[in-house]
């Protein structure tokens, strides 16, 4: 990204605002410390606040025997079980229909222990490549899993950084967690993700109400006046005091005219 070390003063000074009350946040787990639970987890945290997604996956692996069953359970079933107040429910459910198929079709299994042995990078390529998967979603399981320096980004957290103009609007959310990874050390790092989750689940909307066509001309009017310098407005009053005395004198000659 262009202007690096101003775009990074940008985002620290946000940083520190989510950290301010990251203390106060319960971290949320999934129920066994299986990479796998820990990958369903953080699809399912794509959709939801922390604790609407741990409750929901709960409710995924008490309904099922196994991951196995759950990967064949249809995404109807899927949609039921995460619960009608589940936000965007039926793209959530395919996305871990679509994750629980890819490691199938990858491993022939459903464990994912051996990511333990990789490296960060390796680790995290792997994940990211995994359909279902995203940026964010793999750098949790990096950071939760699998204990590597990860900070992750969703596109909650992204919108208020572009809104805020700590980033660019076209940043990547790839790029944004690079950013963050080189700005915030690892003992940090949880910290400032729980604090920015945090953060964009209790902001006020900046969505403005809608105004009518009059409000709209009074602004116009209201910025044009804001707009127009001193030496503007007394080029206007001399041409209005010009046309005014125009008005005057035709007036005075017609009158003339009719008593001739």
């Amino acid at each position: 990204m262009k202007n690096a070390s101003e775009i990074a003063r940008r985002v620290r000074r946000l940083v520190n605002q989510a950290k301010a009350g990251a203390s106060a946040v319960e971290k949320v787990d999934p129920p066994t410390d299986d990479v796998t639970d820990h990958v369903l987890l953080a699809v399912l945290m794509r959709y939801a606040a922390d604790s609407a997604a741990a409750p929901a996956l709960r409710r995924l692996r008490e309904r099922t025997v196994d991951l196995n069953e759950l990967r064949v359970t249809p995404v109807a079933e899927l949609i039921d079980l995460l619960g009608p107040a589940f936000p965007q429910s039926k793209v959530a459910a395919e996305s871990v229909a679509r994750v629980l198929g890819a490691i199938f079709n990858r491993c022939h299994h459903l464990d994912l222990g051996f990511l333990h042995k990789m490296g960060r990078r390796e680790a995290r390529t792997y994940l990211e490549t995994l359909d279902g998967m995203d940026p964010f979603a793999a750098a949790v399981v990096v950071l939760r899993a699998l204990k590597h320096h990860a900070v992750p980004v969703d596109e909650r957290v992204l919108a208020w950084f572009r809104e805020e103009g700590a980033v660019p609007a076209e940043a990547a959310q790839s790029d944004v967690q690079g950013l963050l990874e080189r700005i915030v050390g690892p003992a940090q790092a949880d910290a400032v993700f729980v604090g920015l989750r945090k953060k964009v689940a209790t902001r006020p909307s900046r969505a403005a109400a809608p105004r009518s066509s009059g409000d709209r001309a009074a602004r116009r009017e209201k910025s044009a006046s804001a707009k127009s310098t001193p030496a503007k407005q007394q080029a206007k009053a001399a041409a209005r005091s010009i046309a005014k005395e125009r008005t005057s004198r035709s007036k005075s000659s017609r009158a003339a005219s009719r008593q001739q």
